[in-house]
């Protein structure tokens, strides 16, 4: 079989009204908004008009929200809708789903086009070496060629890929240097809404193979930044704990945290760095520091506390969540 938007739309919706899905749907929105936690909440760009945050919601817990029994919403909705032997066909795709951030690369008018709109429904997505091309309802006539995206793709099973509902637009810029490197950018659902929320998170950007590891707190993340700048003769990133926190603290502790400026401003004291990989290590250590940074209208904590606080009570969650009816 060949997947197509509406299908996949048919079987998300199936799991959206499902009654035998109720119970899930409501476990699984406190989960994805995280409404356990009292912080204020104020999405950027638009994003938290109730449609998109349904659509995001509904992508994430059809393919990527385990049930009790260890399966996929979105296999239940297949069982009811599909035949064998589509159904074992059907279900191998949605396994093989991925949740990434990708570059338009051409929008391709009159393929795919829907005869009610007269819109495009065909987009190339550039991820690293990768070309993807994808299908989608709604997608291709909103997004523009350049522009950066989150998406969950299913294959469609004839060598393309169908976009799942909820896709995000990227809010910031992809740089060259990001955009040769996608693959290694590490995202899932739950810290893209955390961001789209303007909670805190770990900004996880690409590491190379030599800063795999994140630093153990924000002397030793300030220590590797001050033996790399002494390598690359660049006087002007060796500052004391206190000074990168200085630096640091007025992008962290706007309404909405900054990473993209906080990181334009620190390429203004790279002085001899010019090639991608050099620029690209010192942006890795200084997200490093940006992670360590004490937040002091969060207790003094960094995102990386932060985020490792929130994993035990994800788990709680997730058992709590399985042993109720």
């Amino acid at each position: 079989m060949t997947l197509d938007p509406l299908t996949l739309e048919k079987w998300i919706d199936w799991c959206a009204h499902a009654p035998e899905l109720a119970i899930a749907r409501y476990q699984a929105w406190r989960i994805f908004f995280d409404l356990d936690d009292p912080g204020q909440i104020e999405y950027i760009n638009n994003s938290g008009a109730l449609e998109e945050r349904e659509r995001r919601f509904l992508s994430w817990f059809c393919l990527d929200h385990l049930l009790p029994n260890d399966a996929l919403p979105i296999e239940q909705a297949i069982r009811a809708l599909v035949l064998e032997p589509k159904r074992a066909v059907a279900t191998g795709l949605v396994h093989r789903s991925r949740y990434l951030l990708g570059v338009v690369k051409d929008i391709l008018p009159g393929v795919g086009t829907s005869r009610a709109t007269g819109c495009p429904q065909a987009f190339f997505l550039q991820v690293n070496r990768e070309q993807l091309g994808v299908y989608s309802t709604t997608a291709s006539a909103s997004l523009q060629r350049g522009e950066g995206v989150i998406l969950t793709l299913v294959p469609n099973g004839s060598g393309g890929w169908v976009a799942a509902p909820g896709w995000v637009r990227w809010p910031t810029s992809i740089t060259p240097a990001l955009r040769r490197q996608l693959r290694g950018l590490r995202f899932n659902p739950l810290q893209v809404e955390r961001y789209l929320q303007c909670r805190p998170i770990v900004m996880v950007v690409p590491r190379n193979a030599a800063q795999q590891m994140p630093s153990k707190g924000l002397a030793e993340a300030v220590q590797r930044m001050s033996d790399a700048a002494r390598e690359l003769d660049e006087e002007g990133l060796v500052l004391s704990s206190e000074e990168w926190q200085d630096f640091a603290l007025p992008y962290l502790m706007r309404e909405k945290p900054s990473p993209q400026h906080y990181i334009q401003q620190l390429l203004t004291r790279v002085l001899k760095a010019a090639d991608t990989e050099t620029l690209n290590r010192v942006v890795d250590l200084a997200m490093d520091i940006w992670n360590h940074t004490p937040q002091p209208d969060r207790a003094g904590k960094s995102a990386y506390q932060l985020d490792l606080e929130s994993k035990p009570a994800e788990k709680a969650r997730k058992r709590s969540s399985r042993k109720e009816p």
